[in-house]
């Protein structure tokens, strides 16, 4: 068989000019193409099946999905120099923009989007350096939807001496400078890398500015809060090794504060405020589900 294709007398068929077989006795003579074009007629097929395949699986992948998308494919358009995030996991996740600052710190700045599952869109809406703006569409789990609309800054923080419209945590001079006067509600990332290994979440009650520690997972998602501090306003401005107060308010003297003002989770929590969990996805205010 190998020798019969090489000389084209394939059973009693010829090789016409379009690649096409044609029975024998029909214009007898030479051959209008030489042999060598089956080849890369049948390479040309081989490939065609391949991609056919290919495309086969990728469309039976996403069917059913109304967000199967590659990650590079972009979903919200970042303002300036803000980073644009992707952490979808393929069953649920967010894509938001984010502005890096110093100290490794960072806070979400742009638009924002969350999914519980591919099919479903928990919540929508823009963020102003650490917290929600404007108009969102918020979901829960089982499709109960609403609009809200979040001003830039709160009716109680208007009338709070010392409260500044600006991020509350500052990397100066190798220090982590916490505002706890002003106290502007935020939501705080610190970064390990390109990854996170905590975030903040930083908002005022009546007598004082609580502050959720909540360290990440192994994945860098949000995990379960450690625990909580919430710090007299009076405290003003303090400057910290690190991001840890549990640790670092004895060292400055706030020995009083630390064990009365500080709960880690799972011990009774003196801010009748519940710790929060995974189910919370974002957030900027002290509003925890």
């Amino acid at each position: 068989m190998r020798r019969e294709m090489s000389s084209c007398r394939t059973a009693g068929w010829r090789t016409h000019h379009a690649g096409t077989p044609m029975p024998a006795g029909e214009g007898q003579g030479e051959l209008t193409r030489p042999c060598a074009a089956l080849t890369p007629v049948w390479h040309e097929a081989v490939v065609g099946v391949a991609m056919c395949s290919f495309l086969t699986v990728w469309l039976v992948a996403c069917a059913g999905s109304c967000v199967c998308f590659a990650q590079s494919t972009k979903l919200v358009d970042c303002p300036g120099d803000r980073v644009y995030r992707d952490n979808r996991n393929g069953v649920e996740g967010q894509v938001f923009c984010e502005h890096l600052l110093p100290g490794s710190l960072a806070v979400k700045d742009g638009p924002f989007r969350f999914w519980f599952n591919p099919d479903f869109e928990g919540s929508s809406g823009n963020y102003n350096e650490g917290r929600e703006i404007g108009k969102w569409k918020e979901c829960d789990r089982f499709g109960r939807c609403e609009q809200k609309d979040y001003p830039a800054i709160y009716p109680e923080e208007k009338t709070r001496p010392g409260f500044k419209p600006e991020i509350p945590v500052k990397y100066i001079d190798g220090k982590y400078v916490f505002d706890f006067a002003s106290c502007r509600s935020t939501w705080v990332t610190h970064l390990d890398g390109s990854k996170p290994d905590l975030d903040l979440n930083i908002g005022a009650q009546n007598d004082g500015c609580f502050i959720a520690h909540i360290p990440a997972d192994a994945e860098g998602h949000e995990g379960n809060t450690d625990y909580t501090c919430k710090i007299p306003f009076q405290t003003g401005t303090r400057a910290f090794s690190t991001l840890d107060l549990l640790a670092e308010l004895p060292k400055l003297g706030f020995r009083s504060i630390a064990p009365s003002r500080c709960s880690r989770r799972g011990h009774t929590c003196p801010l009748s405020i519940q710790t929060v969990g995974k189910e919370r996805h974002r957030s900027s205010r002290l509003s925890f589900r």
